[in-house]
């Protein structure tokens, strides 16, 4: 263990008196305080508070629960005001992020949640699976008082301001990141299978899911290994009414879970095939708004 360093944090109580605490931490977990400090542009006092805030609400924090309505992130959160406007429509926020350390204090009074600081640290992957992107991020590069005021101080507008102008990206790679993709395992005849796949990349795409096309497997665990290895959150069994007898048990066997797994096409053994487990069929007489509703339904579960 190396040298222990002493800091203080002061908080300000509700009596408007600071209040000092004496902490006493190892070098390592100081080394990264001072870094994020740094990287944050706060203060190692700001750190600290915000820290210990967030710790005592993870611990006061329930078990989610089931939303009966949608689930949203709200990035650029401010004070809340768009938060409340969701909420106030059914919907949960699952997630919120705010530069401003000012206006994080005003959030955590309002709702009782720290946010996260800087939008550009956080991993996309971390953040919880949602229905809808909330996210108002500054406008100043692109409007036109903001791009006027910026001009006359000779500063850069538009995506070429690194400060502010490139903030839009975050959005853009958390938005990426969360999109679901569906894996096309076509297998067997070559007219059907194709014909299946693009079927079922336009079904899917409608809902904005990231579909994965393939020439072809010559098995299907080799399929399901390729869909695994694509981190595919569905995959799709394109091929014949009459090879679905020899391919979908295999597959969905194969599957085991991993992802969610349908059938493209009705095809006439379809009640066997659910009497196996396999329960998702989709082809030209299903409803694809309540269909997508549902597949969204089991990828937020």
């Amino acid at each position: 263990m190396g040298k222990n360093q002493v800091l203080f944090l002061s908080q300000m109580e509700e009596s408007k008196m600071a209040k000092q605490v004496h902490i006493r931490v190892d070098d390592d977990i100081y080394k990264e305080l001072s870094d994020y400090s740094v990287v944050s542009g706060q203060s190692m006092q700001d750190c600290l508070s915000v820290a210990i805030r967030q710790m005592l609400v993870k611990a006061k924090e329930e078990p989610s629960q089931d939303c009966n309505g949608y689930t949203f992130i709200d990035l650029f959160a401010g004070i809340g005001g768009m938060r409340l406007a969701f909420e106030s429509a059914g919907g949960r926020c699952v997630y919120s992020n705010e530069w401003n350390k000012y206006s994080q204090q005003t959030y955590y009074a309002n709702f009782g949640v720290q946010p996260d600081g800087d939008i550009t640290k956080v991993q996309a992957e971390s953040i919880l699976d949602h229905d809808i992107l909330v996210a108002g991020f500054p406008c100043q590069p692109f409007s036109i008082a903001g791009v006027s005021k910026k001009n006359s101080l000779g500063r850069a507008t538009g995506f070429e301001d690194k400060t502010q102008g490139t903030l839009f990206f975050d959005v853009c790679r958390i938005l990426k990141a969360k999109r679901p993709k569906a894996f096309m395992l076509t297998i067997g005849n070559l007219a059907m299978r194709q014909a299946r796949a693009q079927f079922s990349c336009n079904f899917l795409a409608c809902a904005g899911y990231e579909v994965v096309d393939n020439l072809g497997f010559p098995t299907v665990e080799a399929g399901i290994e390729a869909a695994m290895a694509a981190k595919a959150d569905i995959v799709v069994l394109c091929s014949s009414d009459d090879e679905y007898a020899e391919y979908a048990v295999p597959a969905f066997k194969a599957l085991d879970g991993r992802a969610i797994f349908i059938v493209a096409g009705a095809p006439a053994n379809m009640e066997e095939l659910k009497a196996v487990g396999i329960e998702n069929f989709i082809h030209v007489r299903v409803n694809v708004l309540e269909t997508l509703k549902e597949f969204n339904a089991k990828l937020l579960k």
